[in-house]
């Protein structure tokens, strides 16, 4: 069985390692996306392409 998009699989869309860490760093509150990119070492763009899969 083909695996769903990842836009419209829940499961598909945190399996991904560093879509679960944003997840984790969004349970405290509200995190501005250049503190999120600073923090884990990625580039803004890829943090705001997660953040829209999440």
């Amino acid at each position: 069985m083909a695996r769903a998009a990842t836009t419209s699989d829940v499961y598909n869309a945190i399996a991904e390692p560093q879509r679960r860490i944003i997840l984790d760093l969004l349970a405290t509150g509200e995190y501005p996306v250049n503190d999120m990119s600073n923090e884990r070492g990625l580039k803004q763009p890829q943090v705001s392409k997660h953040l829209r899969v999440l």
